[in-house]
């Protein structure tokens, strides 16, 4: 049998096509997108903007810029959301260029200390090649937010406001990057190889990442007033017509960002946990996943993963939009998006028709071979399903995970609504929504209250999280992909 590709074969190729079909496509596609030549118009107008029949009403959207800060924004909008409606705020931001800024440091740290406890390691070592590679990325994972907020508090916006390279963040890791494999190669030539001798060098070396971060970000908030405005009541006969004159200010003076984060936000972020949905033959459901070398505060808590079903997966995130909490939730949006309108559909595109072919690959398969995995964060904050079906789901004392699964098909979910970190010049005002198809294909991590996974594995008679077996996954696992 014949190992390459000869001409006598690329005749036969030639041959069993139709070239009336492929010409057809091929003019269409000549001046036109795959998206947009396989535009399922019918489809679209099933994708309502508007009507959910849970819907979160949320502030403003934000814009991360040109950076992957998403996993941080998506943070930081979950705890606006708290802190707005806690001082009755219609709009609020805080700053994701100071959080950035610590994560950059601490993850600066992470790498040396990786170089350093790997240092008898061959720069060609799949691991160190593993730290060289990837270097500092923007993205991250929910635990390392809350490592950073845990550690370092929050600011408002206004204390710290984005520069222009915290938005366009291409030029800081490139320099970053630079900086730290150079770091690495010194480090790696060191004669005297003891912890000691090499801790200190790398405490030089931190002095030097600290001052070009400082450039690219300025001068970080230590302490500071917070100042905001609430609506006064009009004791005058006369109606005002400046609204602003009806405000009374509020100066809460000398915080710190830790003591900002313990003030002003009342469900801390330490109390949730990530589960995800990774049928993958390599991991089994209801077992934690962690990893040795995937993190950026050292001290901080590990990433950590509870692995669960579909229909789990989807129970746990609508009833905490039922309980009027947002859910920080990870995808791969770069399937099937229409920018224009603000939507994921996997049936707004029709490709296997277009090319007359398939693409299709179980959701575990793509997770495997690379086909797909988490590449951006943003905040769930509505579903459309039926509501009188889920107040019969509440109401039931005791669930099997046949009758969840049963009932989580009987929901009739169809669409959910999104805001995400893009601006507010796309979708609706910024929010997207996503069909139930593609959250079932696209979507792989979500953030749920501890308790209520706790709940749920005791109503399905499953092991508790202290009962779980954790495992620890490679750095490359495709589950740990920063978002």
């Amino acid at each position: 049998m014949k190992r390459n590709i000869d001409m006598e074969l690329l005749e036969k190729f030639n041959n069993n096509v139709c070239q009336k079909n492929i010409d057809k496509v091929s003019n269409i596609l000549f001046n036109t997108s795959i998206y947009q030549a396989s535009y399922n118009a019918l489809k679209f107008n099933e994708l309502n903007h508007s009507n959910f029949a849970i819907n979160l009403i949320g502030l403003p959207v934000e814009n991360q810029k040109k950076s992957g800060r998403c996993w941080l924004f998506a943070a930081t909008n979950f705890m606006r959301e708290q802190i707005a409606k806690k001082l009755d705020l219609e709009d609020f931001s805080l700053s994701n260029a100071y959080l950035a800024f610590w994560d950059k440091v601490e993850r600066s740290n992470f790498f040396l200390e990786a170089i350093i406890n790997n240092i008898d390691l061959p720069s060609d070592d799949r691991l160190v090649s593993h730290f060289l590679s990837t270097g500092i990325e923007d993205g991250g994972q929910w635990d390392m937010a809350v490592n950073l907020i845990e550690k370092y508090g929050i600011v408002p916006y206004d204390v710290m406001k984005d520069t222009y390279h915290a938005g366009d963040t291409q030029k800081i890791n490139y320099l970053l990057n630079w900086k730290l494999r150079d770091f690495a190669a010194t480090l790696k030539k060191e004669k005297d190889k003891t912890y000691e001798n090499l801790s200190n060098k790398k405490n030089l070396m931190m002095k030097e990442i600290f001052k070009l971060l400082q450039s690219f970000y300025g001068k970080i908030p230590t302490n500071f007033d917070f100042e905001y405005s609430v609506e006064t009541k009009q004791d005058s006969q006369y109606v005002n017509s400046y609204k602003d004159l009806n405000k009374k200010m509020i100066v809460d003076k000398n915080l710190t960002p830790q003591t900002f984060y313990e003030k002003y936000v009342d469900l801390k972020l330490n109390k949730f946990i990530s589960i995800i949905h990774a049928p993958q033959k390599s991991k089994d459901f209801y077992k934690l996943y962690s990893f040795q070398y995937l993190n950026n505060v050292i001290e901080g808590k590990p990433i950590m993963h509870c692995n669960v079903e579909l229909e789990v997966f989807k129970y746990l995130i609508i009833n905490q939009l039922k309980n009027g909490l947002p859910v920080w939730f990870g995808a791969d949006v770069g399937w099937f998006r229409d920018w224009i309108s603000g939507n994921w559909d996997d049936q707004l595109f029709d490709i296997n028709n277009l090319f007359n072919t398939s693409f299709e690959l179980e959701k575990g398969y793509q997770l495997s071979y690379r086909t797909s995995f988490m590449t951006h964060a943003m905040l769930i904050v509505g579903v459309n399903l039926n509501l009188d079906k889920l107040n019969e789901l509440d109401k039931q004392k005791t669930l099997n995970y046949s009758t969840l699964t049963s009932a989580i098909k009987n929901l009739e979910i169809s669409r959910w609504r999104i805001q995400n970190s893009w601006g507010d010049d796309l979708g609706d005002y910024g929010y997207w929504t996503i069909s139930d198809s593609w959250f079932n294909k696209y979507t792989y991590q979500a953030v749920v209250l501890k308790s209520d996974l706790e709940n749920i594995l005791k109503k399905l008679e499953l092991p508790s999280l202290s009962e779980q077996e954790i495992v620890n996954l490679d750095p490359w696992d495709p589950i740990g992909t920063l978002a």
